[in-house]
């Protein structure tokens, strides 16, 4: 199955331009039903769905995914970054719009998560190393930053993220009970863009939880995530061959940590500073640092505190 030349599916025409859809809002465009785009993918030909977050090994999450959907080869075709695929080619195109109208709770879910303070340590090390990046904006603008910003501590990208409501995702709305004899379907209004927290610091905590309880949760900080994941739905032997090649060409986005033995959850970090070696996460760990994240990431240590 080729994605390449499918159609351009429905487009919202409002602030956000494209909208990948709410599964059942009634827009200027006219009826648009399908599960959320944001940070959800299924595939009812397999019977699954996978919730991930960004920074939470979102890469080999869905490295996954295009192998269970037999898109992998296609998808490292078009570029050796699985998300430009998944972006540019999968979720404009017509077959993933036909899927995303199946019933969310026809589908068995895979939940993968990660330990929220090294989390929020991989986040503030995405934060410095694309800051220059225009994908940065958004934080940029939540995190009160200028542009011209030459370095930052983790101290002080904790205490502006407090002021953030890191809650705020695209694509959350209510539950609504359609008469009729049809399945309750979200409502979600795609004008809220504007005020989305960016994914990179946004909570992992995806609102679809309060209505689907996955099948399985990975915390990919805790146990081998690809294995894990292909105990959940497996592929052939050639296919995981390939899932490997992918991954090897994955290594340069990320960190190599070398041990500090010592806090540095002051020390101001420069955009260079990020593509060399990175101390370890508990060099940015301590009790104020610790509070900070157990505050801003409530809604996630309360959701999977079983898992942490």
């Amino acid at each position: 199955m080729s994605l390449i030349n499918s159609p351009h599916p429905f487009s919202f025409n409002g602030s956000g331009g494209l909208y990948s859809g709410p599964f059942s809002f009634k827009g200027s465009g006219g009826l648009y039903s399908g599960i959320p785009a944001n940070l959800l993918l299924v595939h009812p030909p397999e019977g699954i769905g996978l919730i991930w977050s960004a920074k939470s090994a979102c890469t080999t999450s869905i490295i996954w995914y295009f192998a269970v959907a037999g898109l992998l080869k296609e998808a490292m075709a078009y570029d050796p970054w699985p998300h430009k695929f998944r972006m540019n080619v999968l979720l404009p195109s017509a077959s993933y719009r036909s899927w995303k109208v199946v019933n969310p709770r026809k589908l068995a879910w895979v939940r993968v998560i990660r330990d929220p303070y090294k989390r929020a340590v991989s986040s503030f090390r995405h934060v410095i190393r694309y800051w220059k990046s225009p994908d940065l904006n958004m934080a940029r603008k939540q995190l009160g930053f200028d542009l011209n910003l030459e370095s930052l501590s983790f101290d002080l990208f904790l205490s502006r993220l407090k002021a953030v409501d890191v809650s705020r995702q695209r694509g959350r709305g209510r539950v609504v009970e359609i008469h009729g004899g049809l399945e309750k379907r979200f409502l979600s209004d795609p004008r809220d863009v504007d005020v989305n927290c960016d994914i990179h610091i946004l909570q992992q905590v995806h609102w679809l939880e309060s209505y689907i309880r996955p099948t399985r949760i990975i915390n990919a900080d805790k146990e081998p995530l690809l294995n894990a994941l292909l105990d959940f739905r497996s592929v052939p032997q050639d296919v995981r061959l390939d899932i490997d090649t992918c991954l090897s060409k994955q290594l340069h986005h990320f960190s190599v940590r070398t041990p500090n033995n010592s806090d540095v959850s002051k020390h101001s970090f420069k955009i260079a500073e990020t593509s060399s070696d990175w101390p370890e996460y508990s060099d940015f760990l301590n009790a104020s640092t610790r509070q900070k994240i157990e505050s801003i990431y409530c809604a996630d240590f309360e959701a999977y505190g079983d898992f942490l």
